[in-house]
């Protein structure tokens, strides 16, 4: 299946989620490869790629799903399931600033 067929055939949250997960991948991978691995166990670095590789399928299948909505009319769910996490990184990151100040 050629790439940029794939990627034009998807709707606009889709390929929106699809663009997040792959900068989400590009900033996890030089992670795991630059860290200190000399520190982790052989079963420590297994679980790391294998988390890497769990996070690349289940991206691909949420856009795939999402882009199955889109094609269903369920385009607003879609978007939906784009924004929440997005939403819910915002909403944790104000509560880490500026929600635990104690007077």
């Amino acid at each position: 299946m050629d790439v940029m067929l794939f990627f034009q055939n998807l709707c606009l949250p889709a390929k929106i989620y699809l663009v997040i997960l792959i900068i989400n991948l590009i900033v996890v991978a030089p992670i795991l490869k630059s860290s200190p691995l000399r520190f982790f166990s052989k079963k420590d670095v297994r679980v790391m790629y294998t988390s890497f590789i769990v996070i690349l399928l289940i991206g691909l299948g949420i856009t795939i799903f999402g882009n199955y909505l889109c094609n269903s009319g369920y385009e607003f769910i879609t978007w939906i399931i784009v924004l929440l996490p997005i939403l819910n990184l915002v909403y944790n990151t104000y509560k880490y600033f500026f929600g635990n100040k104690r007077r």
